[in-house]
Order: structure tokens, then sequence, then C-alpha cells
């Protein structure tokens, strides 16, 4: 119980050091192997500040950071990261989708009428623009992840597996299934590596262009990430080696043991654990 407890009180605190940026400020060579495309919320963004950071420190050199907001970017917002990452696209997502050529009415209508609609779009996009390493905003890479770099030069999709089961929507896997595409197991949406064209606003627009039950299509993430999971499974997608990119619950709560970050390429540090970020 007292664990519990100082989880809640931890959770629920804010995070000063996280608005640290300028303690470890430095100046990131970028590169053209591929982008590094981070997804926020406003409310996040000094989440996507480290985590940014801790992708160009990882992989730098290689890759040239991108940024899209899920929201309104702000003057402070933008200000922000000019002074952190110098140069750096920042898109707010939706007005950077409707001004694309490429997508179809069945993803416009995702886009408008689904809260979590544009990241499915945003990766479709990314596939289309190519190479590109797509980051939710709560992950960080703490040691070198080579096999990103090393997937995208071999032209394969590679993403994060989820350590505790398919969390998937049963609306969007069965229409899936109706459809004849398959859903790989354990998709974690958090981080995928994406090669030029191994997934394009096409590949979605197939499928929701038959998709007939818009008003059972619920808000939770969850529906996403099955869409995610279907332009995975149509790219024939490698899973990353789940204990070099963890998706995990350790130290979760106060007495736990955390993971051993010298030991891993990358974490995802989803709702139960965000604090620990």
């Amino acid at each position: 119980m007292i664990s519990k407890l100082l989880w809640y009180l931890e959770r629920s605190r804010s995070y000063p050091a996280l608005r640290r940026h300028g303690e470890v400020k430095r100046r990131f060579a970028t590169g053209k192997e591929a982008t590094i495309a981070v997804l926020t919320v406003p409310k996040c963004m000094d989440d996507a500040v480290w985590s940014l950071w801790s992708w160009m420190r990882a992989l730098e050199g290689h890759v040239t950071p991108r940024l899209f907001v899920d929201g309104t970017v702000t003057n402070t917002h933008r200000a922000l990261l000019a002074d952190r990452f110098p140069d750096m696209p920042v898109d707010e997502l939706r007005p950077w989708l409707a001004k694309r050529q490429d997508l179809g009415p069945g993803m416009r209508r995702l886009i408008a009428s689904f809260p979590m609609g544009g990241k499915a779009a945003l990766i479709a996009a990314l596939g289309a623009d190519g190479p590109s390493i797509y980051s939710d905003s709560d992950i960080l890479a703490f040691n070198r992840p080579s096999a990103l770099i090393d997937g995208l030069n071999q032209g394969k999709l590679m993403y994060m597996q989820d350590q505790y089961g398919s969390n998937y929507d049963e609306v969007v896997s069965q229409a899936i299934r109706n459809q004849g595409f398959i859903l790989p197991e354990q998709v974690n949406s958090g981080l995928i590596a994406i090669p030029k064209n191994s997934v394009t606003p096409a590949n979605l627009e197939s499928f929701l262009s038959h998709f007939n039950d818009w008003d059972r299509l619920t808000e939770s993430w969850f529906s996403e990430q099955t869409l995610s999971a279907m332009l995975i499974g149509m790219a024939q997608g490698v899973p990353l080696d789940r204990d070099q990119y963890v998706v995990s619950l350790d130290r979760q709560f106060f007495f736990e043991r955390d993971v051993e970050y010298q030991k891993i390429a990358v974490r995802h540090f989803t709702g139960p654990v965000r604090h620990v970020m």
C-alpha cells in the first residue's frame, strides 16, 4: 500500500528537472540517412525535447530531427525548440496533413473525426516521404540503436514489441481480418523505423475505403495502434529485440527495480511508468 501511495504521488507531481534543458544544451551534427520524427502534444513538450535530445545524442551524424505537435505550437514553444534544435522543422500535425495531396477521403475522415487518427496518418505519410524513424515523445534512446539504421539501410521496416500482449481494438481488428490483412503480434506503435515507400497513405486508404464501422470506432489509442499494426503487417515488418528496445513496467512502484539503462538501446516510458522518464 505504501508503494502504491508513493506511485500515485510520483505520477501526480510535476517534474522541474524535465524543464532544465539548458543544463545539457549542445548542438548536434545532423545526417541524411533518416529523419527522426517525434510526435507530441503541447502539454508534453518537455518530454519531446528530451526525446529528441536523446535520439540526436545516440544517432548524431546519421539523422535529422523533426517535431510534429498534435495541437497548437505557441511562440514560447518555438523559441524553446529553436534554441535547442536550430533549423528543425516544427509542424502542427493536422494542418500539415491537411496540405498533403496524397491523402484520400478515408484518411481525411479519420483525421477529422478520430482524436488519435493523426498518428496513424503520420506514420503512413512518413513512409511516403522516408526513410524515417517515428517515435512517440515518451521514448528515450540510451545507447546507440544501430538496428534502426541497419534496418533502414536494408529496406526493412522495424517496430518495437509490447511486452504485455497485443493491445488491439476489436472493431478495427475484425475489419482488418475481414479485408484479408494481417496483424502482427505484440506491436507497440511508439517506435517504427520506416524505409521509404514501405508504407504509404494509399495503404491506409485501401483499408479505410472499405471500413463501414465508423460509428463504432472508439477514441482509445488502441484503435490507432491497430491501424499502425496493420501497416506494419502490410510491410512485413521485423520486430526489434525486446531486450534492447524495451517496453517495461519495471520501477512502476517506488521500491521496484528499474531497467538497467547502460545495457539497453531504447525504452518506451508508457503511462504507468511515465514518471520514471
